[in-house]
């Protein structure tokens, strides 16, 4: 089963805030100018958990990199991203060598930046 958690980024004051379900700022935060976000049950190459939010990098069948948003879908949690033919949704347990390199809140930048194959 997967574990439940959520985390937080406050966009008054600029600051993200881990396992807001445990602490007593939850309830706050909630209530306030927030973006909460769900984990995904998922953790990247290095260990480190997965967030709706988050951007990560990952490879394609191409061996080709790309820089996408973890979003959730009504059946779970995805990427979209463009190609010639249309939109393509990717469930995340579907990726390869995914890595997160930020998030939407705090690297806004990075889903702006073109990554090349290797």
């Amino acid at each position: 089963m997967r574990e439940i958690k959520f985390r937080a980024w406050d966009k008054n004051q600029k600051i993200m805030f881990d396992d807001i379900q445990e602490t007593i700022f939850g309830a706050y935060l909630t209530d306030q100018d927030c973006f909460v976000m769900q984990f995904t049950g998922l953790k990247d190459k290095n260990g480190k958990e997965i967030y709706e939010g988050d951007v990560v990098k990952t490879k394609n069948g191409f061996n080709e990199e790309r820089v996408l948003e973890i979003k959730y879908c009504q059946d779970g949690f995805a990427c979209e991203y463009d190609v010639p033919q249309g939109k393509v949704r990717q469930y995340i347990s579907g990726l390869n060598d995914v890595e997160v390199i930020g998030n939407t809140y705090e690297n806004s930048n990075l889903l702006e930046e073109k990554w090349d194959a290797n």
